[in-house]
C-alpha cells in the first residue's frame, strides 16, 4: 500500500503550493504501475479534504487528474482507498460512479471496510 495522505493533504491545504512534490509522487506511481505484475493500493486519506468552501479547486483538480491517470494506466491493478464521513455520501457516490471497482472507503460509522456497489 502506498500512502499519499500527508502529501495530498498538505498540497490541498496550501492551495496547490508544492505541485511538483505531488506531481513527482504520482508520476513515480504511474511508472511503478506500468511495471507492476501485482496490484497496488493507493491511500489518499480523508475525502473531506476535497470539499468545502476553503478548498482550492485547482489543487483538487490536479490531484483528481493524477489519480484518474493512475487508474487509467493501472486499470484493475490499482485501487484507491479513502476515509469518508457519512456527511459526504454525495462525494462518495461520485467517486464510485467514476470507477466503481477501484474505490474503497473506510467509514467512520464503525462498519469497517466497504467496497462500493
Amino acid at each position: 500500500m502506498v500512502c499519499l495522505e500527508r502529501e495530498i493533504g498538505e498540497f490541498v491545504k496550501r492551495g496547490g503550493s508544492g505541485e511538483e512534490v505531488v506531481g513527482v509522487k504520482l508520476k513515480d506511481l504511474e511508472q511503478q504501475c506500468e511495471g507492476c505484475s501485482g496490484s497496488m493500493v493507493v491511500s489518499f486519506g480523508e475525502v473531506e479534504i476535497f470539499v468545502g468552501e476553503d478548498v482550492d479547486v485547482d489543487a483538487v483538480r490536479f490531484v483528481v487528474s493524477g489519480l484518474t491517470r493512475l487508474l487509467k494506466i493501472g486499470g484493475e491493478k490499482v485501487s484507491l482507498l479513502g476515509v469518508a464521513e457519512t456527511s459526504h455520501t454525495t462525494l462518495h457516490s461520485a467517486c464510485t460512479t467514476v470507477a466503481p471497482s477501484n474505490f474503497f472507503f473506510y467509514t467512520q460509522l464503525g462498519l469497517g471496510w466497504r467496497k462500493p456497489r
